[in-house]
């Protein structure tokens, strides 16, 4: 997926090793105390190891966990371990409060920073499809830790908690999760990956971790968390969703992938139901693809959520819904209260679809107010009734400096292709937006500098020609409306990137400003793309030290006997005696 990293220029790379030497440090910070053990654990090794050495290393988890104390690290070399206690479907791996938990050694390792790619050997926890829970955390802090495992066929097919968290199940724990891998397993309530339940203080942090072919959906947390570069895979559910928030504080997912996620009564991404007026959520540069829900394909936001939520530059691609009337191809956005809103910034939406009479992209309804700033919708369905792209039945609607372009109501048409208001929603205000098809059929929306032209975008079907999934090149050509025609004073003020990465409030020398400048050094583009136009090149700078001297004429001279390219000052394509007197009015005419 495609993610701006502004901090210290990292890459995607450099941020991952920096986030484990941070989880590193935290470890050795927080254990404290210069009786700190480290204990190893080798499924090879000889029976009774005290795991003071890899030559002595324990050959069972178990006891490695049974004997460590908090400020302690276990080091768990490559194989796989199997929880035997307590008896039966009970037996867990459960983690001890204070001790950090690292897997992925080969048994050699004198350092943590030696244990390279924390999955290889891959260290595997497998449940065995009979163990409720593979891992067990209870009143565990942020410096109980658990980096580098596979893990496997937990089951929590039992009743109460032992319906949820086939995987991981933390009661009132905040523990920090790492580099893990945990698949097939299975939850009959909720959070087949990890299951968050309590009410401690602070956040747990879910990082660098993939979930795939689990069954009961993915992570679950009451608690408040942190969910960062996560990938979300071929995973099913049949209520809420793969990501449900539930918290009552601040919940965050930044940079996780959501692809071809399965819900038979929810959502197939992220699913939000906080229940606290003072609670908040923030969805940033995440990507939603192929998921499949009944009430919306990617996010969903339950009619009993409360508080402020964000969703900033994301990206939607071929997600699909299906309940008649009330679902959304990508967003639902629902509340039966007004102390509930939604922002929805730079975001990128193409080829989503609702298959039976809902929205092509988003869906509003109830009480909460919507706000939807800088978004490209295009290429989105609605099979069977109106909205195409956006369907709005709730309280309180603005949009600003949208783009809505190319999605289709089957069963409609003209202005309801893109936008459809119901006679009972409430204030709907559209503002310095593209609304393809503006008032034809049905009144346009309130609002001033609204247009129904053409974007002209790059490349709408992209490389792949196939109109509606993730390559549609929505970037602006020259001379596309959108340019430095939107509102800055209706972006958050940390939006500083496009989805694509480049500058936000790049000025156009070749567009008149038609929008609000608000003390920004340009006006924003609409929709998701900024326009980044060529940098000036003065020609008649030809050996490019910043002025304009006789220099110059001696350089082009050589350049003409080169045939280089700065002798080609009328920027024809040839080198020729006519760009000598093309140099000469490019000289008298100056560079600023």
């Amino acid at each position: 997926m495609l993610r701006s990293y502004c901090v210290l220029g990292m890459t995607p790379v450099e941020e991952s090793e920096m986030r484990q030497l941070m989880i590193m440090c935290a470890a050795a910070v927080l254990a404290g105390g210069a009786n700190a053990d480290i204990l190893r654990v080798d499924d090879d090794a000889n029976p009774n190891g005290d795991g003071s050495s890899w030559g002595r290393a324990f050959d069972s988890l178990t006891d490695a966990l049974a004997a460590a104390t908090a400020g302690d690290q276990i080091w768990v070399a490559g194989g796989t371990y199997i929880p035997v206690t307590p008896a039966g479907q009970s037996a867990t791996f459960s983690i001890p409060v204070g001790v950090a938990v690292y897997g992925g050694f080969n048994g050699n390792e004198s350092s943590l920073a030696q244990r390279g790619n924390p999955l290889s050997p891959p260290s595997t926890l497998n449940g065995q499809g009979t163990s409720y829970h593979v891992v067990t955390f209870s009143n565990a802090g942020q410096n109980t830790i658990l980096d580098g495992f596979f893990i496997t066929k937990g089951n929590a097919n039992g009743t109460g908690s032992n319906a949820d968290g086939g995987g991981i199940i933390g009661d009132n724990s905040i523990p920090t999760l790492a580099n893990l891998n945990i698949n097939l397993c299975s939850a009959d309530s909720n959070g087949a990956a990890i299951y968050l339940d309590g009410n401690a203080t602070g956040f747990a942090t879910i990082s660098d971790c993939t979930f795939e072919n689990n069954s009961g959906g993915g992570v679950y947390s009451f608690v408040d968390v942190n969910v960062t570069d996560c990938t979300f895979k071929n995973n099913t559910d049949d209520f809420d969703g793969m990501l449900v928030f539930a918290g009552s504080n601040i919940q965050l997912a930044t940079g996780c992938l959501f692809d071809s996620n399965t819900s038979s009564n929810g959502c197939g991404g992220i699913f939000v139901i906080q229940t606290s007026a003072q609670a908040r959520s923030v969805i940033t540069d995440c990507e939603f693809r192929d998921n499949v829900g009944l009430r919306a394909g990617a996010i969903e936001y339950n009619a009993l959520n409360l508080g402020t939520h964000e969703i900033q530059s994301c990206r939607f691609s071929t997600n699909s819904s299906s309940l008649s009337g009330t679902s959304s191809g990508a967003i639902r956005f629902d509340s039966i209260s007004s102390n509930s809103s939604l922002l929805v910034e730079n975001s990128f939406m193409t080829g989503n679809s609702s298959s039976s009479s809902g929205a092509g992209a988003v869906f509003s309804n109830g009480s909460g107010s919507l706000h939807m700033v800088n978004c490209t919708i295009v290429n989105n369905t609605s099979v069977s009734g109106p909205g195409g792209a956006v369907l709005i039945n709730n309280s309180s609607t603005l949009l600003d400096n949208m783009i809505i372009f190319s999605n289709d109501a089957q069963a409609e048409f003209g202005q309801d292709d893109s936008i459809w208001i119901s006679p009972s929603a409430g204030t709907v205000t559209v503002n310095r937006s593209i609304i393809q098809a503006l008032g034809a059929g049905d009144p346009p929306p309130p609002g001033t500098g609204n247009i129904s032209s053409n974007p002209l975008f790059v490349d709408l079907n992209g490389s792949d020609n196939v109109a509606g999934t993730a390559d549609d090149d929505v970037r602006l050509q020259a001379g596309s409306p959108a340019i430095d025609r939107g509102n800055n004073l209706a972006t958050s003020a940390s939006l500083m990137a496009d989805i694509y990465g480049d500058t936000r409030f790049v000025d156009d020398p070749n567009t008149a400003d038609t929008g609000v400048l608000g003390g920004f050094p340009g006006v924003i583009d609409l929709g998701v793309a900024e326009f980044q136009p060529p940098p000036f090149v003065c020609l008649a700078d030809v050996n490019h030290d910043g002025s304009l001297t006789p220099a110059d004429f001696t350089a082009w001279i050589a350049a003409f006997n080169a045939n280089a390219p700065e002798c080609d000052q009328n920027s024809d394509g040839s080198c020729d005696p006519t760009d000598f007197t093309a140099w000469i009015a490019n000289f008298n005419a100056g560079c600023p």
